[in-house]
């Protein structure tokens, strides 16, 4: 039954793919397998964030604990831009799956969002601890602490990541941080490995000259 539902759906009858999981869920009503098609149906085919959002409940209502649902909740809401309510369940989820860095990501991106940067920042070291050369992570974190005004720690991130793929940005985002605390030893060091990895950049040069005066 759910491989001519399936069928349906790849020839473009929605309507008739959505009798056949519906009539599944009838037959089978324990089985969360055809709600879960259902959903998706409802939200990627139709764009009927409502009724998607009814199933999702309704299967979350059956099983509270069960990681896919709280997942795919957590996931509905982040879609939707509904952080505060997304990272309820990716926070619920986290028990369940404590070092899955992707969840973790998850709740920092919430938090994030609702400009509670303290949590996003212990959600991503909490990830860093798992990935600690984790590019992504080590972005978000240097993102986190600039947004707390933290310059020491944004400092130390970008060294980080530079140590593992050197790049334009990051130089030039480090030289300024170092040029505002006026850490003149500090900038001809990475300004000097910055020329010494491109040594085409005019900036770069200009930065030890500012430091050395």
């Amino acid at each position: 039954i759910y491989m001519a539902a399936e069928k349906e759906k790849e020839e473009g009858n929605t309507k008739r793919a959505l009798e056949i999981y519906e009539l599944a869920h009838k037959l089978e009503s324990e089985r969360p397998e055809p709600m879960i098609q259902l959903k998706n149906i409802y939200l990627v085919d139709l764009k009927d964030d409502v009724k998607a959002e009814q199933i999702l409940k309704q299967l979350l209502q059956k099983d509270p604990e069960k990681l896919e649902f709280l997942l795919e909740m957590g996931a509905f809401y982040y879609n939707k831009g509904n952080y505060a309510e997304a990272v309820k369940y990716f926070e619920q989820a986290r028990p369940q799956i404590p070092t899955n860095v992707d969840n973790l990501m998850n709740i920092s991106a919430c938090y994030y969002e609702l400009k509670d940067y303290e949590k996003a920042m212990v959600a991503t070291r909490t990830a860093l601890e798992i990935e600690p050369t984790n590019l992504d992570l080590l972005e978000n974190a240097r993102s986190i602490a600039d947004q707390m005004n933290d310059t020491d720690k944004s400092i130390e991130y970008l060294k980080r990541i530079l140590d593992i793929h050197p790049n334009e940005d990051t130089y030039s985002i480090l030289a300024a941080h170092l040029m505002q605390k006026q850490d003149w030893q500090q900038l001809i060091k990475y300004a000097e490995e910055w020329y010494n990895w491109d040594k085409t950049n005019k900036i770069a040069v200009e930065y030890i000259i500012w430091a050395a005066q």
